[in-house]
């Protein structure tokens, strides 16, 4: 099985740095790009085509809602899972609607990451509580 290809997009170069190394120490997963926000992240979905992208919300000049919009439009096949530490509600309604598979807190276990991503991947919705 090919492994499965991840961009993460913060804008926290502590964060985007520490989820790569986590990241790229699972079996089947492997980090292909970084973006510090949601511009970035559009322009490196159309270069590197991910199969998955973690996607914070809130970031200088493109927010993560409105970056997983555009991504999910383009490419639909590409899946987009919320990584962010705000549990409001309408976060999870709004980054929902705008297609993303998954919303999760930034303060998972790693391994929790690891296997949520595996989920969204193979066709999964997941939500933290």
């Amino acid at each position: 099985m090919e492994d499965i290809k991840v961009l993460i997009a913060d804008d926290q170069e502590l964060i985007r740095e520490s989820l790569s190394i986590v990241l790229n120490m699972e079996e089947q997963l492997t980090v292909v790009g970084l973006a510090q926000d949601g511009e970035e992240a559009v322009r490196l979905c159309e270069k590197l085509v991910p199969d998955v992208v973690l996607m914070d919300i809130n970031m200088p000049n493109m927010d993560g809602v409105s970056a997983t919009k555009l991504i999910k439009d383009a490419w639909p096949h590409i899946r987009v899972i919320i990584l962010t530490s705000y549990k409001d509600v309408d976060y999870v309604i709004t980054a929902l609607a705008n297609g993303a598979e998954g919303y999760l807190l930034k303060s998972l276990h790693p391994r929790s990451l690891a296997s949520s991503i595996r989920l969204v991947h193979s066709g999964g919705t997941l939500i933290t509580k």
